[in-house]
C-alpha cells in the first residue's frame, strides 16, 4: 500500500506575506529582498497546488488591521492563503491555551466527557474548540463575543473571518485590545521577575499556573465544569509539559521580556504570540528578529522541533526534500 503525503503544515508571518503580495501585484521588492524573488514564487505556487498547507493564525487578522484598517490591503494578503485547498486555521492564543488545558483536564477526569480539541483546524470543517468553549459564560466574555461565536465557528475562508472581524478591530473593540494591555502588563511584571537573575532563570510555576487562571479563563470554566476543589487545586494537578503550546510561548515570553528594556513597540505582542501557530506548524518562516528565540524555545519545550527560517530560500529546498522522501518510500511499498 501507498504512503499518503500530508502537505507539510507552514506558518508564514505577516511580513513575508507582504512580500509575495507585492509579486502577485507585479511590484518591487526591497533591494536585499530582490534576490530572493523566485523563492517567493516558488512558495505561491506551492500554496496554489497545495504542495504544502499554510496556517492561518486568528491574531493575524489584528495584525492586518490594527495600524493600517484598510480592509482592501488586508485581503490581498488574505488572497495569497485562501488559494491554497489545505488552508488551515490556528485559533488564538488564549483559546490554544485553554484547549490544552481543558484536554488535561478531560484525561484527569474522564467523566466529564471533554471531546478532542484539535489546535489546528481546516477552514472548511465546523470548529470544535469554538463551539465547545462556547458553553461556557466566562469565555463567551474574555475570550470571544457571544455573537460572534456561532458565525466565526464556520468561516470557510481567511477573506471572510476579516469580514467578521473588521467592524470591531476598526472601532479598537475587538478582543485584542484588551490582550494587547495584557501583555504590556505582563512584559513589567515578568522582567522584574527575571531581569536580576542568572540568564536561563524561568518563572516559578506557581506564578505560571496564576496567570493561566486568568488569562483563559480557567478559574471559572471549572467552575462552570462542576468539579470538586478550587480551580487552582485543579489547575494544580494538570501536567503543563503536555501544553505544548502553553509551554513553548511562556518560554518565548521569558526571553522576550528578559532582553527588551523597554516596551516600544506593541507589534512586538503579537509577534511574541505567534510561537502558538509555529510551535503547532512543521516549518515556519518568520522574521529574522524571532527566529533563534522560537527555535531555542521550540527545543527546549518539546522533542517535535519544528523547523524556523528568516528568509523564503530555506523552504523551496525543505519541501523538495520531503517531497522526494515520501516520494522514494511510496515508490518503494
Amino acid at each position: 500500500m501507498g504512503i499518503v503525503a500530508i502537505p507539510a503544515r507552514v506558518f508564514i508571518d505577516t511580513n513575508h506575506l507582504i512580500y509575495m503580495a507585492k509579486i502577485a501585484a507585479g511590484q518591487s521588492l526591497p533591494p536585499d529582498l530582490e534576490r530572493r524573488r523566485l523563492a517567493y514564487l516558488s512558495l505561491t505556487k506551492m500554496i496554489h497546488r497545495g504542495q504544502i498547507t499554510p496556517l492561518f493564525y486568528e491574531v493575524q487578522a489584528w495584525e492586518w488591521l490594527r495600524d493600517n484598517p484598510s480592509l482592501a490591503r488586508a485581503k490581498k494578503l488574505a488572497a495569497l492563503l485562501d488559494a491554497s485547498p489545505q488552508l488551515m486555521m490556528v485559533e488564538s492564543d488564549p483559546t490554544v491555551f485553554a484547549a490544552e488545558l481543558l484536554t488535561e483536564v478531560g484525561r484527569l477526569f474522564p467523566h466529564l466527557g471533554i471531546p478532542d480539541l484539535p489546535l489546528v483546524r481546516h477552514f472548511s470543517m465546523t470548529n470544535p474548540v469554538a463551539t465547545y468553549l462556547s458553553k461556557f459564560r466566562s469565555v463567551l466574555r474574555t475570550i470571544r463575543r457571544e455573537r460572534a461565536v456561532e458565525t466565526l465557528s464556520k468561516p470557510n475562508s481567511v477573506t471572510l473571518f476579516l469580514e467578521l472581524c473588521f467592524p470591531e478591530i476598526r472601532n479598537g473593540a475587538h478582543k485584542w485590545v484588551n490582550a494587547i494591555d495584557w501583555t504590556r502588563e505582563s512584559w513589567q511584571s515578568t522582567r522584574n521577575a527575571l531581569v536580576d537573575k542568572p540568564r536561563g532563570t524561568q518563572l516559578p510555576e506557581s506564578a505560571i499556573r496564576e496567570w493561566l487562571l486568568g488569562y483563559t479563563g480557567f478559574a471559572e470554566m471549572a467552575r462552570e465544569l462542576g468539579l470538586e476543589g478550587s480551580p487552582e487545586g485543579i489547575l494544580e494537578q494538570v501536567d503543563l509539559s503536555r501544553c505544548r503550546a502553553t509551554v513553548t510561548f511562556i518560554r518565548a515570553f521569558e526571553v522576550f521580556a528578559r532582553s527588551t528594556s523597554k516596551w516600544s513597540d506593541d507589534h512586538d505582542s503579537t509577534d511574541v504570540t505567534f510561537a502558538v501557530p509555529v510551535c503547532l506548524s512543521d516549518h515556519a518562516l518568520v522574521d529574522r528578529k524571532w527566529r533563534d528565540l522560537f527555535d531555542r524555545c521550540l527545543r527546549r519545550a518539546s522533542t517535535h522541533a519544528p523547523r524556523v527560517f528568516a528568509n523564503a530560500d530555506s523552504l523551496p529546498q525543505v519541501h523538495s526534500d520531503v517531497t522526494e522522501l515520501v516520494g522514494r518510500l511510496d515508490t518503494a511499498t
